[in-house]
């Protein structure tokens, strides 16, 4: 605690002298990851600072209904910004790769400072302060860290945002990472004016008649390796085209999957319009770290949560589906 008592204090400083700060997380960002940097950008106003959000698409409304009203640049008119900012705080991001900018932001490394805070165990350290906890489970615990060593008042609304990381990061606390100090923290952030009932509403989307149709049509390839144990299933090129009016669709497949009783590690593999392919690793089994697998093809995560991205495409055959 006292290294991160340390680089908070660098983070402090960092910001202090900065005039214009850009806030950044991964590509296709989860709710802890647009939570973290809503949450950021709070902490920036506090200090006053001129800063702007950068999300690589733009999130599903659901993602960012708990701040509708904040401002951020896309992909589209988001390089030439990268110039004029001093200062790039990335969250929730193992390393450069899976920002989906990582050309943008090895452009700045070493011109302007980079502040990584991010909890995944994979995490490459790629910053020039490094605030990396693999113990807290949410990217938002971390920041309700940094708000309480800085003392800065919690109001309501930034208590909602570091609720939600926690809450979807945990899957309502449920998750084999649940940690007393998660729920402690929840506690706290529910004294500060969390409001539980909103933040659940925000997480947990009903599903359109739409969203079931698309998941069962989905869920109609689902096959299983007996031998390895494994479950999966593929969303095809085709699938994200149909949905591409709102891609959020898809989004919770590959947790939904990790509830397979008879599987101890559920795959989602997806085809993406540049021809990768991602792959999504789940597991509820204590003896399996999904992490390590994902590692060896340049991916990330945690233990019972990982994925990595592929060059190629899904082809169907004979025998069933094959990357090539």
């Amino acid at each position: 605690m006292l290294n991160a008592k340390a680089n908070i204090k660098k983070i402090e400083a960092a910001i202090s002298r900065s005039e214009h700060i850009m806030l950044v997380t991964h590509n296709n960002p989860d709710i802890d990851a647009t939570s973290s940097v809503f949450a950021s950008s709070h902490l920036l106003d506090h200090f006053g600072k001129n800063h702007t959000i950068f999300f690589k698409q733009n999130p599903a409304k659901y993602l960012i209904a708990l701040d509708p009203y904040k401002k951020f640049i896309t992909e589209e008119n988001g390089e030439e910004s990268f110039k004029t900012h001093d200062l790039f705080i990335v969250l929730d991001t193992g390393d450069f790769l899976h920002t989906g900018i990582e050309k943008w932001l090895a452009s700045v490394k070493g011109k302007a400072p980079i502040i990584n805070i991010d909890h995944h165990e994979t995490n490459t350290f790629f910053g020039d302060i490094n605030l990396v906890w693999p113990s807290a489970v949410s990217t938002t615990e971390i920041l309700f860290d940094i708000y309480k060593h800085l003392d800065i008042n919690l109001l309501p609304k930034i208590a909602n945002h570091l609720l939600a990381g926690i809450i979807t990061d945990t899957n309502n606390f449920t998750n084999f990472n649940t940690t007393s100090k998660s729920l402690e923290t929840a506690s706290e952030l529910i004294k500060k004016g969390a409001n539980i009932a909103k933040v659940m509403k925000s997480a947990k989307q009903k599903k359109t008649r739409e969203e079931i149709q698309a998941w069962g049509k989905i869920f109609s390839r689902l096959t299983k390796n007996n031998k390895q144990n494994i479950a999966y299933t593929i969303i095809t090129k085709e699938d994200a085209k149909d949905y591409s009016h709102d891609p959020s669709i898809l989004d919770g497949l590959s947790n939904y999957l990790n509830n397979i009783s008879d599987a101890k590690i559920s795959v989602l593999i997806k085809e993406m319009p540049d021809e990768t392919i991602k792959v999504s690793l789940r597991t509820n089994d204590d003896l399996i770290d999904v992490s390590k697998f994902a590692k060896m093809f340049n991916g990330g995560g945690h233990k019972k949560a990982a994925g990595f991205s592929i060059k190629g495409k899904l082809e169907k055959t004979e025998k069933g589906w094959k990357i090539v």
